[in-house]
């Protein structure tokens, strides 16, 4: 908010001040966004289902964001993402889903999409991308995929933290020098590797490992 308000008096002074905290205390402004294709294995051996995940950061509370639209220009479809996933980073606060399917039997889109981040005070911001994904990941185990070169294309690997229901309750960049599996969550039940391609086209999700605390003490 700037506070070089030039005024006549103590009163326009008041007047301007309280007008301006009401308009931007709430202004809607992205500091980053992601929407790609995520490919999760659920074990080493099977193939792995693909949705699409979309998160926004916010420079203010993301908790005040209303909801998302994801819109295809190729096939017309949308997704109206009301129910928002809160996740924690080293990097910051993130509200999006990693949750959109397209209809059974339909393939993921390709080509340009829109994202617009709409606020309780119905103020949207959009951001467009391009996904263009490697759709063969779809037809490869797990283990294969770890000496395929589609996994050399992955530079970012980050460590998820879900609670025993499942839900994302923390994302943590895998550093080389750090054990980040001895990172403390204490309401995380599982972990999976997030592996995110250098150009951010895809993301890879690991099988669930059980974290070993959490495993000892059921």
């Amino acid at each position: 908010m700037r506070h070089s308000l030039c005024v006549l008096c103590a009163a326009v002074l008041c007047a301007f001040a309280l007008y301006a905290v009401s308009c931007t205390q709430h202004k809607l402004d992205l500091i980053n966004s992601i929407v790609c294709p995520v490919f999760a294995f659920e074990a080493e051996s099977s193939y792995a289902s693909c949705r699409l995940c979309a998160y926004v950061q916010t420079r203010s509370e993301p908790g005040y964001l209303r909801m998302m639209q994801i819109d295809s220009e190729n096939t017309g479809y949308r997704w109206n993402v009301s129910q928002l996933q809160y996740i924690y980073s080293s990097n910051g606060k993130w509200a999006g889903s990693s949750s959109m399917y397209m209809p059974r039997g339909a393939a993921l889109p390709e080509g340009k999409v829109r994202l617009t981040a709409i606020n309780a005070d119905s103020q949207t911001v959009e951001r467009t991308f391009n996904l263009d994904y490697p759709k063969k990941l779809l037809s490869i185990d797990y283990k294969t995929f770890l000496s395929s070169e589609d996994y050399q294309k992955l530079v970012q690997q980050y460590i998820v933290f879900y609670d025993a229901e499942g839900a994302v309750i923390n994302c943590e960049l895998i550093k080389p020098d750090k054990n980040n599996q001895e990172k403390d969550v204490p309401e995380a039940a599982t972990s999976r590797n997030l592996f995110v391609a250098r150009d951010k086209s895809f993301a890879v999700l690991s099988p669930a490992k059980a974290l070993a605390e959490k495993a000892q003490k059921k």
